[in-house]
C-alpha cells in the first residue's frame, strides 16, 4: 500500500505566499451593507423609520400570532376570574335578602354559571402553565406559590454555592397573615433600606389592607404591599427574567404568597470610590472632579453640571452571559438623531459574553475596525463632558469604568482641552499651536535626524556637522541603531513609570532616563546628540492631553523613522502624503476624521486659533447638530446698554 508522503515545508510556504498575495492583488467586492455615512438632512419619514428599526426587533415579527393568542387566553382567564368572584359576592348578597324558595332557584343557577365558568378558567390556566413550564427558567413568569419561585431562584443562583444571595422569609401581619421572601445580595443593597422601608412596615402592627375581602386571583397581597411600602421605590413585575436583573443590580424583590406579581424596592447601597480630583488630566484651572466607577454616580455628576430636562440618559445592557449596564447620554435638543440612531444600533448589536472596559465597547462600534487611530476621545472629566455634549455630541458610560467615550470626534478634537477656554486668548492659542508642534516634533523629529545624517548632510550648517560628527566618534553602532536603543529605552521607562504605583513611579521615570542616558553616553553605545534628541521627542509627547493619540503617533514615529533612513526627506514626504491619505480615509459614526478640514463643511473659529469665547455664535459644523447657533451675534448685550450711574 502507498503512503501519503508529507507535504514539504517549502511548499506550505510557497502556497501560504501565494494565498497572502492573491488577496492583495485580487480585488473581490466585500458582502457587506454600506457604512454609515452622516447625511446633512433627514425627512421625517427616514427618521420614523430609523426609529422604529432600533425600537422593534425583528424577533417581535415573528412572535405576533404567539402573543396574540396569549394576549386572548390571558384576558379571558381575567374575565372568568372577576365574573367569578362578582358571583360569589352576589351568592352572599342573595342569602341575606332573599326569601327561602327563592333563594334555593337562584343559588342552583348560580352555583351552576359558577361551576361553569370555574371549568372556563381551568382549561385556560393548565395550557398557560404547562407552556410556562416549558420554557427555559429565565423566561418564565413569577408562580403564586412562593415555595416554587424559592426553589428556581436556588437553581438559578447556584445555592448553596452561592454565599451571599439571601433569602429572608418573613410573615406579613394583617387579619390574612401571609408569607413573603425577600430576596437580595449582600454586599450590593443598603441594610438600613431594607430594615426601615420593607421589613419593619410590614412585619409590626396589623395591616388592616389584608382582610378576607381581598381575593388571592386578583394579586391582592402584591397591592396591599404597594400600598404599605414607599411608592418612589417600588415597582411590580410578572417575569423571572426582570427579577434576576433587579437582583444582579443590587435592587430587592419581595415574593408574596398567592401572588403572581413580585415587587422590586430600590435598595443598591455598595461601596464606591468616592469622587477625587482627576489623575490623568489634570488641569489647573476648571473643575477638579472626576468619574468614579459606579454609572448612577457618573450620571448624577452629569445632571448636576448640565440642570435641563433636555438631557437625555438612554439604558442598555451589553453582554449576553454577563450583562453591564451602558448609558448613551445627549442633548435631545442638539444632538443628530441619526447619528443617536446608529449608536444605538451598534449597541444594541454587540454580541459577546462580557464587556470590562470602555475600550472593548469602542472596538465593537467602532468604523473601520482595522484602522489603529482611535476614533472616540475618552475623557474622565465631567465639565469636558458637559462642554462636548453642549456642542451637539453624544457620551457613553459603562458600568465599572471611570472614563466616559465622546462621539463623534475629529482628529484636531485631541489637541483641545477644557482648560482653553478658561484662558484669555493669546495664552491659549499659544498653548494650543505648542500641542500641535508637539504633535509634529514627536512624530517626524527622528526621522528628520536620520534623513540629515544619511542623506542631506550638505543642508546642515558646517559647525553643527561637524558637531555632529565629534559627538559620534567611537560609536560602534550607526544612527538608526543609536535611536533606536534610546527610543526602545524610553518606551520601557515610560511604561514602568505607569505601572508602578505613586510617587515611585515617577522617581523611576525621572531617575532612570538620567541614569540610562549618562551610562549609554559613558559607555560610548549613544552620542550626546541621540539622547538629547530623544528627549526633546518624549516631551513633545507628553504635550498630546490624549494619551492613546499620544501612543499611536508614538508607534507612527517609527515608520517615519524608516522612511526617512531609507529615502531620506522623499521618504519623509511621501509617508506625510500616505498619512494624509490615511486621516482623510477614516470616518467617526459617519464624520470625516479631518473635519473641518478634509470634509466639505464650514471651517469655524476654533481649530488652530481660539477665538474669544464671545465671538464662538455656531457650533461646529460637520456635527450637524439640531441648532447651529451657539449664541447671538452679540453676547455681550451690557455694552449697548447704558451703564447704571449714568441712566436717569
Amino acid at each position: 500500500m502507498s503512503q501519503n508522503k508529507p507535504t514539504p515545508p517549502r511548499t506550505i510556504l510557497f502556497a501560504t505566499i501565494f494565498s497572502k498575495l492573491k488577496k492583495v492583488l485580487t480585488y473581490e467586492p466585500a458582502n457587506k451593507p454600506k457604512p454609515f455615512i452622516l447625511e446633512e438632512k433627514m425627512n421625517e419619514a427616514a427618521e420614523t423609520n430609523i426609529e422604529d428599526s432600533q425600537l422593534k426587533p425583528k424577533s417581535l415579527v415573528k412572535k405576533t400570532t404567539l402573543k396574540h393568542l396569549v394576549s386572548q387566553a390571558e384576558r379571558t382567564l381575567e374575565y372568568s376570574k372577576d365574573a367569578a368572584s362578582y358571583l360569589e359576592v352576589l351568592k352572599k348578597e342573595i342569602i341575606k335578602t332573599k326569601t327561602k324558595e327563592d333563594r334555593k332557584s337562584i343559588l342552583k343557577k348560580i352555583n351552576y354559571t359558577s361551576s361553569n365558568l370555574k371549568k372556563i378558567k381551568n382549561s385556560i390556566t393548565q395550557p398557560l402553565t404547562s407552556f410556562d413550564n416549558s420554557l427555559p427558567a429565565e423566561k418564565r413568569s413569577v408562580s403564586t406559590s412562593l415555595s416554587e419561585n424559592k426553589e428556581l431562584l436556588r437553581n438559578l443562583y447556584h445555592l448553596p454555592l452561592n454565599t451571599n444571595l439571601i433569602l429572608h422569609d418573613f410573615v406579613i401581619k394583617g387579619e390574612i397573615p401571609l408569607k413573603a421572601t425577600l430576596v437580595f445580595f449582600d454586599g450590593l443593597i443598603n441594610k438600613e433600606i431594607i430594615n426601615t422601608s420593607i421589613i419593619e412596615p410590614l412585619t409590626r402592627g396589623k395591616n388592616t389592607l389584608l382582610t378576607e375581602n381581598f381575593f388571592p386571583e386578583n394579586n391582592a397581597p402584591t397591592q396591599a404591599a404597594l400600598s404599605i411600602l414607599p411608592s418612589h421605590i417600588t415597582k411590580k413585575i410578572d417575569s423571572i427574567n426582570d427579577v434576576l436583573s433587579a437582583i444582579n443590580i443590587g435592587d430587592s424583590v419581595l415574593f408574596i404568597e398567592n401572588s403572581s406579581e413580585a415587587i422590586i424596592v430600590e435598595t443598591k447601597g455598595s461601596e464606591h470610590r468616592s469622587i477625587e480630583r482627576a489623575q490623568v488630566e489634570q488641569s489647573i484651572r476648571g473643575s477638579q472632579a472626576a468619574f468614579v466607577e459606579l454609572l448612577d454616580v457618573n450620571i448624577g455628576m452629569m445632571r448636576n453640571r448640565m440642570p435641563t430636562n433636555d438631557l437625555i440618559s438612554e439604558t442598555l445592557p451589553i453582554g449576553d452571559r454577563i450583562p453591564t449596564t451602558c448609558s448613551i447620554m445627549y442633548l435631545k435638543s442638539l444632538a443628530n438623531e441619526q447619528i443617536v440612531a446608529e449608536v444605538r444600533r451598534r449597541l444594541q448589536g454587540v454580541r459577546t459574553d462580557f464587556v470590562a472596559d470602555l475600550g472593548m465597547v469602542e472596538q465593537f462600534i467602532e468604523d473601520q475596525k482595522t484602522i489603529f487611530m482611535p476614533k472616540t476621545l475618552q475623557t474622565e472629566r465631567p465639565d469636558r463632558v458637559a462642554s462636548y455634549l453642549a456642542e451637539g455630541r453624544i457620551a457613553l458610560f459603562l458600568n465599572g469604568s471611570p472614563f466616559a467615550m465622546i462621539i463623534p470626534v475629529s482628529f484636531f478634537t485631541f489637541f483641545q482641552f477644557i482648560e482653553d477656554y478658561s484662558m484669555k486668548l493669546p495664552t491659549a492659542t499659544f498653548t494650543r499651536i505648542l500641542r500641535l508642534s508637539g504633535m509634529f516634533i514627536a512624530t517626524l523629529l527622528p526621522g528628520i535626524y536620520i534623513s540629515l545624517v544619511y542623506f542631506h548632510q550638505e543642508t546642515l550648517p558646517t559647525n553643527l556637522l561637524i558637531a555632529i560628527v565629534n559627538a559620534r566618534q567611537n560609536i560602534p553602532f550607526p544612527a538608526i541603531v543609536e535611536i533606536l536603543i534610546m527610543e526602545i529605552a524610553f518606551e520601557l521607562i515610560r511604561e514602568a513609570g505607569l505601572r508602578v504605583p505613586g510617587l515611585l513611579g515617577a522617581t523611576i521615570s525621572i531617575v532612570g532616563a538620567i541614569i540610562i542616558g549618562q551610562a549609554a553616553v559613558t559607555a560610548k553605545l549613544v552620542s550626546q546628540i541621540i539622547v538629547v534628541l530623544i528627549a526633546i521627542t518624549g516631551l513633545a509627547s507628553f504635550t498630546i492631553p490624549e494619551y492613546r493619540m499620544a501612543t499611536t503617533l508614538s508607534l507612527i514615529r517609527f515608520a517615519f523613522l524608516f522612511f526617512g533612513y531609507f529615502a531620506g526627506f522623499v521618504g519623509i514626504g511621501m509617508g506625510l502624503f500616505l498619512f494624509t491619505m490615511y486621516l482623510c480615509y477614516i470616518k467617526s459614526f459617519g464624520i470625516s476624521y479631518m473635519a473641518p478640514l478634509g470634509a466639505k463643511t464650514f471651517l469655524g473659529s476654533d481649530l488652530f486659533i481660539r477665538n474669544p469665547v464671545y465671538n464662538q455664535e455656531l457650533r461646529p459644523d460637520f456635527i450637524n447638530a439640531k441648532d447651529k447657533r451657539r449664541q447671538p451675534h452679540i453676547s455681550r448685550t451690557w455694552e449697548h446698554e447704558e451703564p447704571v450711574n449714568r441712566k436717569k
